[in-house]
């Protein structure tokens, strides 16, 4: 192998772990605001049950009974889900493996191309998560400078259903405040 293809080796290289380290960190970012935004949301939707549920006290109604048990069925079952979902030990794992791709690159000129690789394969099979593929496709939009055109879609479909059940428990929390 010549000095050029070894060269060019540690150039592909490079920007392999540049991409995945950028990508897991994405995702470890994503999933840490995940796990928060999910105990955010078990709590709202807590707050809603517990409100109606005094509501009904108040003020006995059988809708507003109904209201009170599907939102202490909806809190429950979603905690179960998220709690199980572990975001938070995936993110401190994928955000530890981007630090060592990360580490990685600074050493690869050193350790040459065929030891960097390899190095490289372990460290991704080392770890048990994997980014999606629009922490990814972030990553590249970030590098061209695509901002919002690209963060608000990314935002949304990462956090948007959980942002929306925040809300959901606060107004379920609030109606009875109305109701009663």
């Amino acid at each position: 192998m010549t000095s050029h293809d070894a060269q060019m080796e540690l150039q592909t290289l490079d920007k392999n772990l540049w991409e995945t380290s950028g990508a897991r960190f994405n995702a470890a970012e994503r999933l840490a605001r995940q796990s928060a935004l999910s105990l955010y949301a078990g709590a709202a939707l807590s707050l809603a049950a517990t409100m109606l549920g005094a509501a009904t006290m108040l003020r006995p109604s059988a809708a507003l009974t109904l209201a009170a048990m599907l939102a202490s069925a909806a809190a429950l079952a979603f905690s179960l889900i998220e709690a199980s979902a572990s975001h938070g030990v995936k993110s401190e794992r994928l955000h530890a493996c981007a630090l060592r791709l990360r580490a990685l690159m600074r050493e690869a000129p050193a350790l040459g191309a065929e030891a960097a690789a390899a190095r490289y394969a372990e460290i991704v099979a080392a770890c048990p998560d994997n980014h999606l593929p629009m922490d990814w496709a972030l990553v590249h939009a970030r590098k061209q400078q695509h901002g919002w055109k690209t963060e608000v879609p990314y935002a949304l479909a990462a956090y948007g259903w959980r942002a929306a059940l925040v809300a959901a428990g606060l107004v379920g929390a609030a109606v009875p405040l109305w109701w009663v």
